[in-house]
């Protein structure tokens, strides 16, 4: 599933606790991001055919690393399906955005790092994230502003995060 993008579906079989087929009964899921408080899904449950049942989930409930969702039904056997999200890839934003990276001495590119763009300085609204090429360079998709980058590969040090402005 990727983080925080609207338009997904996750299922699961539900089945009879008394007879053990088919749960065509109506389900309703309840979801846990990050280990947090368990709340009523605020999306749309829809019974597939056969007991199979999909759950469109919210944007905002995707926008965690670990995603629990809950399905349940009176006289069904609840069903938990736990999910880790990924990261939206290059981004949304409207600029398209080059970040290169480079060994600060030399200017020698920094190819195959991990780079992931966040809103605010903890790092933990990410935006965008990608691996640099062979140039060191990443292309994102932001929208204008600040934001800031953090960057990480095996043998290298980087005083995270770096700072930079999009327009």
């Amino acid at each position: 599933m990727r983080r925080a993008v609207a338009g997904q579906t996750i299922g699961v079989q539900m089945i009879d606790v008394t007879s053990g087929a088919a749960f065509t009964g109506s389900v309703s899921v309840l979801v846990t991001g990050d280990a947090g408080a368990q709340g009523a899904g605020g999306g749309t449950v829809t019974h597939e055919g056969n007991g199979y049942h999909s759950y469109a989930p919210t944007q905002a409930e995707t926008n965690y690393t670990h995603v629990a969702f809950t399905f349940t039904g009176t006289g069904a056997i609840t069903s938990t399906v736990q999910v880790y999200t990924e990261l939206s890839a290059a981004g949304t934003g409207a600029i398209e955005w080059d970040y290169t990276l480079t060994l600060a001495s030399v200017g020698t590119p920094i190819a195959d790092a991990n780079v992931w763009v966040t809103s605010d300085v903890a790092g933990t609204d990410v935006l965008a994230s990608g691996t640099t090429d062979q140039s060191g360079v990443v292309t994102f998709f932001l929208d204008a502003g600040t934001v800031y980058v953090f960057r990480q590969r095996s043998g290298f040090n980087f005083v995270n995060p770096d700072v930079e402005i999009v327009s």
